[in-house]
């Protein structure tokens, strides 16, 4: 009789705890499917369309100075020496309008990843714009500027180079120049003696590098020219009388480089 007492007592005892564990397991949804729930909205992971969206950069719009040279009227006053005798040949050039230049139009040197077309010896002339009579107010300003836009996978070294209808040049210091984008963002400009001009006379480098895929305005100072190689420099008398631009220029890479754009030369302070 106890034993059998004892056996209804431990399946009674048996019989509660399973009630009591079943009472102990929540009929709430799990974490999964409460997130689910109507009454509780899902995280999206995408942006809110009310999100504020960053606007692209504007062009900035450089001080004006005093313009020595557009490409306005065209390019034919533009020229080049012949330097066949060391393998390179002249570009094309084009006149080009749209976002590869400052404004209105500009000159196009089509590198087309050319080697031939790696060193190039571009002269400005005073013809068809007023470099001269731009020239009367170099004592009021501290640079040279102009558009520069370098496209392509290779940077380029560009010297200046003023010359007077004397042929009596010198080459505009590129120690201290400087490289404003066109978004007005400063960035580091380093001089390099691309022409050997340093190497050979030790008079110091000449050209600013310009980093591939640039486009915005580089600065030469006007003060402490550097001899190139007839070994002149101009004084301030000189400096009234130039009449032609010379640009040299040479790619790191041309085989690299697409195209690379001048746009309006000017007298400039510092923005």
């Amino acid at each position: 009789m106890k034993n059998h007492l004892l056996i209804k007592l431990l399946a009674v005892s048996a019989a509660a705890c399973m009630i009591l564990s079943f009472a102990g397991c929540s009929t709430q949804p799990s974490g999964t499917e409460a997130g689910a729930d109507a009454t509780t909205p899902a995280v999206s992971q995408e942006t809110s369309p009310s999100a504020s969206v960053p606007s692209d950069p504007e062009r900035i719009t450089p001080e004006e100075g005093q313009l020595l040279f557009s490409f306005e009227d065209g390019i034919s006053t533009v020229s080049f020496y012949d330097l066949s005798t060391y393998g390179f040949t002249p570009p094309a050039a084009e006149s080009v309008m749209g976002d590869r230049v400052q404004s209105g139009s500009a000159l196009q040197l089509v590198i087309d990843c050319e080697k031939a077309h790696g060193t190039i010896s571009c002269q400005i002339n005073a013809d068809n714009g007023n470099i001269n009579s731009g020239m009367a107010a170099v004592a009021d300003y501290s640079y040279l500027r102009f558009w520069i836009n370098n496209i392509g996978d290779s940077d380029v070294s560009v010297a200046v180079v003023l010359v007077t209808p004397e042929l009596k040049n010198g080459c505009l210091n590129p120690d201290g120049a400087l490289l404003t984008d066109q978004f007005g963002k400063p960035e580091d400009s380093f001089p390099t003696d691309a022409a050997f001009i340093n190497a050979t006379n030790g008079t110091g480098d000449t050209h600013v590098s310009i980093p591939s895929g640039f486009a915005g305005w580089v600065y030469y100072p006007l003060d402490g020219q550097l001899p190139w190689w007839e070994g002149t420099t101009l004084t301030e008398a000189d400096m009234l009388n130039v009449n032609q631009i010379s640009l040299d220029i040479r790619f790191d890479d041309a085989t690299s480089a697409d195209y690379i754009v001048f746009d309006e030369f000017c007298l400039a302070n510092p923005q």
